[in-house]
């Protein structure tokens, strides 16, 4: 075997391997942008919801096709918006039927007062409990208040599940610097052999 043949086998080889590493390497980072954009778009939407149900937007969908943990994140956060939903209807009812209420205790509230002196202490009474359904009301609210809180502490898990993702994303990087790494010593060796 003459020098120049087996310079030639070493290019070639040489060639091989690197374009084999480079494969490697370009398939790499493909699978990891398409996973990344895979898990960080359904994120990305959650987010954005969250962002809307805390602003108090209550007729946010997402979308949750998937059979994953981030499909089941997006259906829980749809069951969470919808009994958000039910509870500040009830609570709207509630408060129509207060005032209804509110507005005929009162009334009855100026006849009592006008028929006998004795009626306006019972007329004082009612305004206390009028003044304990307000303030029921108001604690009501404050319920409403803490489950806004809640979706915003949802939000940021969100948000730091999403940075999760990135940092799988750049280990893809690592990844691809350990098979070009590889494919260098495998030349070596492939060199070292001939």
């Amino acid at each position: 075997i003459d020098k120049s043949g087996v310079r030639a086998m070493r290019g070639r080889r040489f060639l091989g391997a690197m374009l084999a590493g480079v494969a490697l390497v370009a398939l790499g980072l493909g699978v990891g942008w398409v996973l990344t954009g895979r898990w960080l778009r359904p994120l990305e939407s959650m987010a954005r919801a969250s962002e809307s149900v805390a602003k108090g937007d209550l007729l946010v969908k997402i979308e949750a096709d998937s059979e994953d943990e981030i499909g089941t994140l997006g259906r829980s956060l749809n069951g969470m918006v919808t009994t958000l939903r039910e509870v500040v209807d009830k609570i709207q009812e509630a408060s129509v039927q207060v005032a209804s209420s509110a507005g005929q205790i009162s009334a009855n509230a100026r006849l009592i007062m006008q028929g006998a002196s004795g009626q306006a202490q019972a007329a004082e009474e009612t305004s206390t409990s009028m003044e304990e359904m307000a303030a029921s009301i108001q604690t009501v609210a404050g319920s409403a208040q803490g489950l806004a809180s809640y979706v915003e502490e949802t939000s940021s898990s969100i948000t730091e599940t999403g940075a999760s993702i990135e940092e799988v994303a750049r280990s893809g990087g690592t990844l691809a610097q350990t098979v070009t790494e590889a494919s260098a010593t495998i030349e070596e060796m492939t060199v070292s052999i001939d």
